[in-house]
């Protein structure tokens, strides 16, 4: 798992450019805020995905304690990556690392979620906020609040899965992610 930072305004436009220093950072104009789940072996798994295992420590011969764990590339906190999807497209190594810091817009959905568990924003949901909070900025880190985080420590609550096995979680419908990457050259959600 990775561990995602992202830079965000602080007290400031939720859609205002901004350029995610250290200085920004030091100012006060911007903060940081780490957005990892801790790796534990009670945290949910996609169906095959192997637990997370944290291996007893070794002492190599210079002294150096060695510490390994072991888990599925899914689990946690993580980067999908395009090629992870299909062939030909960036893999975690072709993507620049100026990229990996992005501001952070947040979208709030927890009321819509909480009335339909398979929510997912839509084009027209996208265009009412950006007309309330302004245009999402290019190589913004678009974030979705469903509030199902809250659901992390509980795998089967998190999994949500019916009576066929089959989850069910909110995100984006695919004509909003498409707006967002076409139109909005954002850096991911």
């Amino acid at each position: 798992a990775l561990a995602l930072l992202i830079v965000a305004p602080a007290a400031a436009h939720a859609a205002r450019l901004f350029s995610g220093s250290r200085a920004d950072v030091a100012a006060g104009r911007a903060q940081v805020v780490d957005l990892t789940h801790d790796l534990t072996d009670r945290m949910p798994l996609l169906p095959g995905a192997a637990p997370f295992a944290l291996h007893p420590p070794v002492r190599l011969p210079d002294g150096t304690g060695l510490t390994t764990f072991s888990c599925g590339e899914h689990t946690g906190t993580h980067i999908d990556v395009p090629a992870h999807i299909r062939r030909g497209l960036p893999t975690v190594d072709e993507i620049a690392p100026v990229r990996l810091v992005s501001q952070g817009v947040v979208i709030d959905v927890r009321m819509r979620v909480a009335a339909n568990p398979d929510y997912q924003l839509t084009l027209p949901d996208l265009e009412a906020w950006e007309k309330q909070n302004g245009k999402i900025p290019p190589r913004a880190l678009v974030i979705l609040n469903t509030g199902w985080h809250q659901r992390w420590e509980d795998a089967d609550r998190y999994l949500n899965r019916d009576d066929k096995g089959l989850m069910h979680f909110p995100g984006f419908s695919v004509e909003a992610l498409k707006a967002l990457l076409r139109d909005r050259d954002i850096n991911g959600v």
